[in-house]
Order: C-alpha cells, then sequence, then structure tokens
C-alpha cells in the first residue's frame, strides 16, 4: 500500500534526478528546456485561438458569455474549447513522461501536438477540409496518448518490481 507508493515515488524521483544532473541549477534548467518549450508551444496555440475568438466575438457582435449567435465564432469557439480540453491532459502527461522516461521526447511530442492542434484548427475552420481536421485529430490523440500511456506503463512496471 502506502510504503510501495512512498518507494514508487522515490523509485521515479531519484531517477528523474540522476538523469538530469546531481546539482540543481543550469544543468536541471538544460534538463527541463524542451519539456518546457513543447508545453509553451501548445500555451502559444491556446492563447493563439483565444484571440481569434475574442476577434469573432467583436466581429459578429456576439457578447459574452453568450456563446453562440455566428456559426463561424461557434467553430472557433469549439476549436479553442477542444485544445483547452486536450491540455488539461497532454501537459500533466508531458510533464511526467520527460521527468520519468525522456525529456528530449517529451519536448519533441509537445512542439509535435501543437502542430497537430493547428492542423486540427484550420480543418474545423475550413468545412471542405475535413480531411486536415481529421488528421489534426488523430495527431491530437496520438501525440497526447504516447505520454499518458508510456507513463502509466513506468509506474506500473516500477510498483510490481
Amino acid at each position: 500500500g502506502f510504503i510501495k507508493q512512498q518507494n514508487l515515488f522515490f523509485f521515479l524521483h531519484t531517477k528523474s534526478l540522476a538523469m538530469s544532473s546531481s546539482s540543481l541549477g543550469l544543468s536541471t534548467l538544460k534538463y527541463w528546456a524542451l519539456p518546457i518549450l513543447g508545453i509553451a508551444s501548445n500555451l502559444f496555440v491556446f492563447l493563439y485561438q483565444g484571440f481569434k475568438v475574442a476577434s469573432a466575438r467583436k466581429k459578429y457582435n456576439i457578447k459574452a458569455p453568450a456563446i453562440s449567435g455566428h456559426i463561424e465564432f461557434e467553430k472557433l469557439f469549439r476549436i479553442h474549447q477542444n485544445t483547452f480540453e486536450c491540455l488539461m491532459i497532454f501537459i500533466p502527461s508531458v510533464v511526467a513522461f520527460s521527468a520519468f522516461v525522456d525529456p528530449k521526447w517529451g519536448g519533441y511530442l509537445g512542439f509535435i501536438h501543437s502542430l497537430f492542434r493547428l492542423i486540427y484548427s484550420s480543418g474545423y475552420t475550413n468545412s471542405a477540409d475535413d480531411m486536415r481536421k481529421r488528421w489534426g485529430m488523430v495527431g491530437t490523440l496520438f501525440t497526447g496518448l504516447i505520454p499518458l500511456l508510456w507513463i502509466t506503463i513506468v509506474a506500473f512496471n516500477a510498483l510490481f518490481q
């Protein structure tokens, strides 16, 4: 029970520190730089989408807190909301993946995830481009599930060793 959980967290934490460096400082920043930039790229995509929603509110005269009124506004609002929903799973997963598996690949997954969110956004706003929407959705799902599934496997492996 509790002792095994404590051992798991200690094991994962010490493995993380051993991978980064024995000292906390610039080497730790270098260790986390790529995952932080990957996550930041997703947050910038989210902010960009938020600005698009705000612009559409003004353009179509939709007063907050309304979330309907014009189809183009509703598309932009849904894109922004969908991205928010993805980030709630993606960010903690990629942080854990970076800490316990590989920070370089955690960062790469962050960049790839943000590109797929942009592809999805483009396909969603352009009704004629359903294929781009699908590829963006599949890519987002894939890059979001990789870190989540991987850290789950790592945790179970550590727990039952």
